[in-house]
């Protein structure tokens, strides 16, 4: 598993893209396991009822702020950290604006990803 730490995604219009790059995972696809911990740092546990996330091979897993918000009802998530069960993978956080544009993505790249 890679964890890739401190995105700051609570807000509403926010996107989370997880791609596969490394078109290694089995053909069932990898776990996407998410921790969140709101603005004082304090641990978050995610609800029972949260469906099960996974990453296929060369896919892309999109996750919506509110929906990654609504998996942990303790609190209001700020921070948050996953774990992908992929060697070569690119992380993009799409910020959009209430005007609808969209902020420059910010990415992570996991692994060797050149000419992705």
């Amino acid at each position: 598993m890679i964890n890739v730490p401190n995105l700051n995604t609570n807000k509403i219009l926010n996107t989370i893209k997880i791609s596969d790059a490394s078109g290694a995972l089995s053909g069932s696809g990898a776990a996407i396991s998410i921790k969140a911990w709101d603005v004082n740092g304090k641990s978050l546990v995610e609800s029972d009822g949260a469906a099960p996330l996974k990453l296929d091979n060369h896919a892309t897993t999109i996750l919506e702020g509110t929906a990654i918000t609504a998996r942990f009802p303790g609190g209001t998530p700020a921070t948050y950290e996953f774990s992908i069960g992929s060697s070569m993978a690119l992380v993009t956080v799409l910020t959009t604006s209430q005007d609808g544009t969209v902020k420059i993505p910010t990415v992570f790249t996991i692994g060797d990803c050149a000419g992705i």
